[in-house]
C-alpha cells in the first residue's frame, strides 16, 4: 500500500472519529455522585419528549445530579449568604441574581432559609447541538427570611419553574430558573 493511500485511510479515521465525538454530548462525571435513594423522594423526573433530540441516560443521570446539586447549593449560599457556592451550579442571569440578592441579605443583615420538599421534573426540551436542556419543574417548598436567627417571614408555596441548563465547558449549570405565573 502506497503512502498515500495509508495516509488517506488515517486521515478517513480520525474524521470519522472527531464527528462520533462530536455527537455526544460532554457529561462531567463528578467525585459527589448522583445517589438515586437520597433524590428519590424529592425529585420526581419525567421523559416524555424532548424533541428534537432524544436525551441520553448519561445526559439525564448528569442532569438530575446537576439540578439536585443546583437546589442544594442555592439553598446553602442563601442561608450562609456565601457567593462562592453559587459559581458552582449557576451561570449567566440566575448566576448574577443569586449574588444581587446574597448581597442586599448581607447589607441588611438577613438570610434566607429554603426547604425544597418536592420536585416534580419534566425533561421538556434537549437542543439539537448538545449544549441546552429545558426542564419543568413543579416545586413544593417553604421559604423563611431570618434576621440573625430570628424568623421575620415564612411561606409555604407551590411553585413553577422554567429551568435552562447549558453546558459550561464539561459541566451543566443551571442558566434560568424562572418562576411561571
Amino acid at each position: 500500500m502506497s503512502a498515500a493511500k495509508s495516509s488517506n485511510r488515517m486521515t478517513f479515521f480520525l474524521l470519522a472519529m472527531l464527528f462520533l465525538l462530536s455527537s455526544i454530548p460532554a457529561v462531567m462525571i463528578h467525585a459527589r455522585a448522583w445517589d438515586e435513594a437520597d433524590n428519590s423522594s424529592r425529585f420526581d423526573f419525567t421523559n416524555s419528549s424532548t424533541a428534537p433530540r432524544e436525551l441520553e441516560d448519561q445526559t439525564q443521570t448528569a442532569i438530575k445530579r446537576e439540578y439536585a446539586a443546583a437546589w442544594q447549593n442555592m439553598e446553602d449560599a442563601l442561608a450562609q449568604n456565601r457567593i462562592d457556592l453559587v459559581d458552582k451550579s449557576f451561570v449567566g442571569g440566575e448566576r448574577d441574581q443569586l449574588l444581587r440578592q446574597i448581597d442586599q441579605q448581607k447589607k441588611n443583615g438577613l438570610s434566607s432559609k429554603l426547604d425544597d420538599r418536592s420536585h416534580k421534573v419534566e425533561f421538556a426540551f434537549y437542543s439539537p447541538e448538545g449544549t441546552a436542556i429545558e426542564l419543568h419543574d413543579t416545586v413544593e417548598l417553604s421559604q423563611e427570611t431570618m434576621d440573625g436567627g430570628k424568623s421575620v417571614h415564612s411561606d409555604n408555596a407551590t411553585q413553577k419553574y422554567v429551568v435552562i441548563f447549558t453546558l459550561v465547558g464539561d459541566k451543566w449549570k443551571v442558566r434560568t430558573l424562572q418562576e411561571m405565573q
